[in-house]
């Protein structure tokens, strides 16, 4: 059985991301298929959303197809909205013991509660900012969606994001 395709690779996550993440593939790509859905999905629709998701399933795709653009266009808001989901397993460390911090495998110190908040809060801005890019692009170019039926917000939501957990 092939696995499922998304519209982002954990490579490309770290590539376009403003933060430095140094984590695991794993937690990052765990967390890309909450961002499409969550994030993306919603700004779509969710017909335009499958069509896309079909598309990233092909082998080889027509680059010419305006599925192409659009899989290409989403992929700063992906980035910027799977660092957002993937930040609990990237700050935090549980155990049976309870929740700490994560302090690096150096001897480095952790960053305090504030830090990491702010650093959360800018990342969130500017998986914001590329959604809003986003939704503008998509609107000039609508006429190649015919499927294209939104339901969802741009911005992260104003109550329950607890240390990144949308709750």
């Amino acid at each position: 059985m092939t696995a499922l395709k998304h519209l982002i690779t954990s490579d490309e996550v770290t590539e376009r991301t403003v933060v430095q993440v140094n984590a695991g593939h794993k937690k990052i790509t765990i967390a890309i298929p909450l961002a499409e859905g969550r994030r993306l999905r919603p700004l779509l629709g969710d017909r335009l959303f499958d069509e896309l998701l079909a598309f990233a399933q092909k082998e080889a795709s027509d680059v010419a197809d305006p599925l192409a653009s659009l899989a290409n266009e989403v992929k700063n808001m992906l980035a910027e909205w799977t660092v957002v989901q993937a930040w609990p397993s990237l700050s935090m460390h549980v155990t049976d013991a309870g929740m700490t911090v994560k302090n690096g495998k150096d001897v480095s110190t952790s960053a305090d509660y504030k830090t990491t908040q702010d650093l959360l809060a800018m990342v969130t801005g500017n998986a914001e900012y590329y959604s809003s890019e986003f939704v503008r692009w998509i609107t000039e170019h609508k006429s190649d969606y015919p499927s294209y039926a939104p339901y969802g917000s741009v911005a992260a939501p104003s109550s329950g994001l607890i240390g990144g957990l949308d709750c």
